[in-house]
């Protein structure tokens, strides 16, 4: 059966309990026992320290009045001079009062011949002292003052000399021997009360140790606690001002740049940097670092699988770079040894990234700076995860999602803009030939299949500048900026010759692609050039598809598709002979 063990409460219980039985005896005892202190120091108090106390006080105001007067002396001002004479007036008061208190108290004392003496001696002085006072609140001359204030000093001496023989006196003859008396009685009650006060005092010390060591360890963790909440509010209040400051990050370029000021801010002695996957998430590339001078790349870690703080999806901490569990891209560094701290990034719920930081000794990396690091990770990552989806959404919602190209909507926005800006374009209506046959034949993958090569082609082709959307269907529209129709059927024609490249490779059924052209200058209504181009697109369809149709007069389309017939004919033969003449001389090389 286990032995009972009391608890810390139940022993401080039971030792208060022993205490409050001592603490009575010992109080029982000295009741009885400094009775009679009390008693002899009550006729102490009553009858002999109120006469030492009034003769101290008259000795007291004596001395004041005469540094009074000698201040007053010395003063040139004449409100403050009359200001300390009149402190002068109230302490003679005083002494007067005094004086009569301690002849009513000593007139069963000892001391009458010393205080008829010290009377004498006091009233001469005063004399002096208020002849003085008349002279200096006349403004008498320096000279005359000093001679004065010289007298009252010379008078003063055996005054103070008989107050202290007063004094001496009245303590030998009363006071003293009163006081003997308490002593004698309070050292026989402190002989009685002695060895009960040591079992006291050893009980009291044991429960103040055990009081002590509670009070010690509740102190500990309320200290520990309030350090723990000091630093979460201090965490708290950074992290508030740090997510306000990436929400004001408007692009990610903006939220790197935020990283790389507040690490430098936050963690001294760090020298951190940030990698990020790319869109591929098979390379890591540094995108931010505190190292300002050289802004090269610390770790050498190059896809996000290579990272062990990726992999693992924890932070890692490493006290020093040699050591045989270390990061091995850590020990591969070459430089001094260093500690150093990697939190990984995940954003959209994908870890992508590490946050790293390197610093010359692991005591660099405290809480406070771990906390940092870890904050900055978490918020950037969430402020750039939320910039991604915001574009990605906007993508989505400006895009075709089988093409990738502008859909109906965003192509009139942006075309609009062109047109507000003034810059004329040329807009070219697409039309994949026979697609229906394409899809009831082949099967719609492979209609979708046509539909994604014709936007690449179509993409590909164009310039920067100009603009592409899926209309709908099968159906394509470009907006050609800064050219007219000549310029603008070059480019539909490479469209074309790229469409035809692309299919030679057999991987899917061949298709062509009919096309109608018109441009700003036969109106400024987007509307109206977009009827125009789908006109001549169904003109192109009528005429047999698989060609280019502009809207307008039909000699003008003639000439132009002539021009451009004779163009292409003629780039088609130069490339002819340039590849013929590389055959021979492929052919000639070995012979040489």
């Amino acid at each position: 059966m286990p032995r009972y063990a009391p608890q810390p409460h139940q022993r401080f219980a039971a030792m208060a309990g022993v205490l409050i039985v001592i603490t009575a005896v010992v109080s029982v005892i000295s009741y009885v026992t400094l009775g009679l202190v009390q008693r002899d120091t009550n006729h102490l108090i009553d009858r002999d320290v109120p006469a030492m106390t009034f003769l101290l006080r008259l000795d007291r105001d004596l001395t004041d009045a005469q540094l009074l007067l000698i201040e007053a002396h010395h003063h040139a001002d004449t409100p403050k001079r009359d200001v300390l004479l009149t402190q002068f007036d109230r302490d003679v008061k005083s002494i007067a009062h005094g004086l009569e208190r301690v002849r009513q108290i000593s007139s069963s004392m000892a001391t009458g011949p010393q205080l008829s003496g010290f009377e004498r001696a006091y009233r001469q002085w005063l004399e002096a002292a208020q002849h003085a006072r008349r002279v200096m609140a006349q403004g008498a001359p320096l000279h005359q003052r000093k001679a004065i204030v010289e007298r009252t000093e010379a008078m003063f001496t055996p005054v103070h000399a008989l107050a202290a023989s007063l004094e001496n006196e009245l303590y030998d003859k009363q006071v003293a021997t009163t006081s003997a008396r308490i002593k004698r009685e309070a050292v026989a009650a402190r002989t009685a009360l002695l060895w009960v006060g040591i079992g006291a005092v050893v009980l009291s010390v044991a429960a103040s140790g055990v009081i002590a060591v509670s009070m010690r360890n509740r102190q500990r963790q309320f200290d520990r606690r309030a350090a723990e909440q000091d630093r979460y509010n201090a965490q708290q209040v950074f992290t508030g001002r740090l997510t306000k400051a990436f929400e004001m990050a408007e692009c990610e370029e903006d939220v790197l740049r935020l990283v790389e000021e507040v690490l430098h801010r936050t963690t001294p002695g760090v020298t951190a940097e940030l990698l990020l996957a790319d869109s591929s998430q098979a390379h890591l590339h540094q995108v931010a670092t505190t190292d300002s001078e050289t802004r090269g790349p610390g770790c050498t870690v190059k896809t996000p699988r290579q990272c062990p703080a990726v992999r693992q999806g924890t932070t890692l901490s490493y006290a020093q770079s040699d050591e045989f569990d270390a990061c091995p891209y850590l020990r591969r560094r070459g430089d001094k040894r260093c500690a150093a701290t990697c939190v990984p990034l995940t954003i959209m719920g994908q870890t992508v990234g590490v946050l790293h930081g390197t610093a010359a000794s692991a005591e660099v990396f405290d809480e406070q700076t771990n906390g940092a690091l870890s904050v900055v990770a978490a918020r950037s990552s969430e402020r750039i995860g939320m910039l991604r989806a915001f574009t990605q959404s906007q993508t989505q919602a400006s895009t075709d999602p089988l093409t990738g190209l502008l859909n109906r909507r965003s192509f009139q926005d942006q075309v609009a803009e062109m047109m507000h800006a003034g810059k004329p374009f040329t807009v070219a209506y697409c039309d994949l030939d026979h697609f229906k046959a394409l899809n009831d034949k082949h099967g719609h993958d492979t209609g979708d299949r046509a539909l994604r090569l014709f936007s690449k082609v179509l993409e590909d082709s164009i310039r920067p500048d100009d603009r592409a959307a899926r209309w709908g269907g099968e159906e394509f529209v470009v907006a050609l900026c800064g050219v007219g129709v000549g310029e603008a059927l070059v480019i539909l024609r490479r469209v074309r010759s790229a469409l035809a490249q692309a299919l030679s490779s057999g991987t899917m059924p061949n298709f062509t692609v009919s096309m109608g052209v018109s441009d700003t200058e036969m109106s400024e209504d987007l509307e109206v050039v977009l009827a125009a181009a789908d006109d001549a697109l169904l003109t192109a369809k009528h005429e047999g598809r698989d060609r280019i149709v502009v809207a307008g007069q039909a000699e003008q389309r003639h000439y132009l598709e002539s021009e451009l017939d004779a163009l292409f004919a003629n780039a088609e033969q130069v490339q002819s002979e340039a590849e013929q003449a590389l055959k021979e001389g492929a052919e000639a090389e070995p012979a040489d």
